[in-house]
């Protein structure tokens, strides 16, 4: 399982769009919208590599007012969650 947090950047008044379409895609447990220079927030839950380039690539840059997208995947070993 990997889990990831990916960053995205959209032009402004689309965060709402992105949004919506980011709740179509399974794999995606949560997604924010964010003041400053990133615009929104998804984190993902993939069963592995592959299918977490799917998901970014085919599906989450796909997304028409997508502009760019930055993926940081979590390091499950020095995590911790309130």
């Amino acid at each position: 399982m990997i889990e990831s947090i990916v960053l995205i950047n959209a032009p402004a008044k689309n965060s709402g769009g992105v949004l919506n379409e980011l709740k179509k895609i399974k794999q995606v447990k949560e997604a924010t919208a964010l003041y400053g220079e990133i615009d929104v927030m998804a984190r993902i839950i993939a069963e592995d590599l592959d299918e977490l380039d799917v998901i970014i690539m085919d599906k989450i840059q796909n997304i028409p007012s997508v502009v760019t997208t930055r993926t940081h995947i979590i390091v499950n070993s020095m995590r911790w969650v309130r």
